[in-house]
């Protein structure tokens, strides 16, 4: 079913799916129902954040890395793992100083022109379960192309053990944030509602890159993440933080 984007500051979508293994009210299982569809409606070519609870982890300029694949080609199933800001792994003396506070220097942020409003509304009448995700107020920060890291940045190898065995890594380039996103469950007569009041990612856009032996970046790769066959490390799922807030 094609979302109605006749008005393009409100996009509000209604589906039919079967909700039957949605067994709980909890944040985590419940986002993975409403990723693919978040793909689709707002972050075409981008990726939806894995999970709500640790959307921060693929911030812009955030660095991920892939730690395990298996398969044939073409149909491979990956995993990966975030580690942080790109300004906290780096090596300061052997990095150009445009990256010590990218916050400042190498980010740019804008409004979203075609909508600020985005309502997904998965409903199951036959198991008596719902899933809605409301989110407004967005905007996209991204690293404009003369912001290349190749030769910019080099890796400090003590910052992380996933860094120093690297010899490629992730660089989020591309984020379209929600100013607010409430997520609203139901399962039978249980209901909760978890509500984010602070600028939280939603879909991600990336590079990656080549690092030499030195941990420097050298180079782009051609690569494409499929969220249908990817999974996120990183922390454990059913330990999330106290945030999103739970409205009961």
């Amino acid at each position: 079913m094609e979302p109605d984007a006749i008005n393009k500051k409100s996009l509000d979508v209604v589906l039919n799916r079967n909700l039957a293994s949605l067994k709980t009210c909890n944040v985590v299982d419940a986002w993975s129902f409403v990723k693919h569809d978040i793909e689709e409606h707002i972050g075409k070519n981008l990726v939806c954040v894995p999970h709500l609870v640790d959307g921060l982890s693929y911030n812009i300029t955030s660095v991920f890395i892939k730690t395990n694949q298996s398969g044939a080609r073409g149909k491979r199933f990956r995993t990966y793992k975030p580690l942080g800001l790109v300004k906290d792994l780096i090596d300061k003396d052997k990095s150009h100083t445009s990256w010590h506070d990218v916050s400042s220097k190498v980010i740019r942020s804008e409004p979203v022109k075609d909508f600020q409003s985005y309502k997904l509304t998965l409903m199951d009448e036959p198991h008596q379960r719902k899933i809605c995700v409301a989110t407004t107020n967005f905007t996209r920060s991204y690293v404009p192309p003369q912001y290349s890291p190749i030769g910019k940045i080099t890796f400090s190898k003590g910052s992380s053990e996933d860094i120093a065995a690297a010899t490629t890594v992730y660089l989020v380039n591309n984020v379209i944030k929600a100013g607010t996103v409430d997520l609203y469950i139901d399962v039978g007569d249980y209901s909760r509602v978890f509500h984010y009041g602070d600028p939280h990612p939603l879909v991600f856009g990336y590079q990656k890159y080549r690092l030499s032996d030195q941990a420097r970046i050298i180079g782009k790769k051609s690569t494409t993440v499929c969220s249908a066959r990817a999974k996120w490390t990183g922390f454990d799922l059913h330990d999330a933080p106290s945030h999103p807030e739970l409205v009961e």
